[in-house]
């Protein structure tokens, strides 16, 4: 069975293009940022950008595998985070944080609490 075909060159730049727009929104806003604000950043249309992502999820785990795939390496290359953590394995765990504050904002769960235990977590420990 053929795996998915390729997307067209104009596809792929409107994707990067939302890649880059998301991982700047992410950075400076969080995920408050709403999905038709992150296709008028990028350039591009409500429909491109549901085309390609149907859901904020979706975009954030995108963002997380394109940008956090290059920042753990370099942070693994640099002997600060662990070496046998996977960019998949820091997904699972980023969602897992996600999911857990959203289901339990009743208890005003501090998101950059749960981030810094997340970080400690990772680093290497030094004997």
């Amino acid at each position: 069975m053929a795996g998915p075909r390729p997307l067209r060159a104009d596809a792929r730049r409107n994707r990067d293009r939302l890649l880059q727009a998301a991982a700047a929104a992410f950075a400076t806003e969080g995920l408050s940022v709403p999905l038709d604000e992150m296709a008028r950043r990028a350039g591009v249309g409500p429909g491109t950008l549901y085309r390609h992502f149907p859901a904020k999820e979706a975009l954030f785990e995108a963002v997380l595998r394109f940008e956090i795939g290059q920042l753990l390496a370099r942070a693994q290359r640099s002997g600060t985070i662990r070496d046998d953590i996977t960019t998949a394995d820091l997904v699972a765990l980023i969602r897992g944080i996600l999911f857990a504050i959203q289901a339990r904002s009743g208890d005003h769960a501090d998101p950059q609490r749960a981030v810094a235990v997340l970080r400690d977590g990772l680093q290497v420990t030094k004997a």
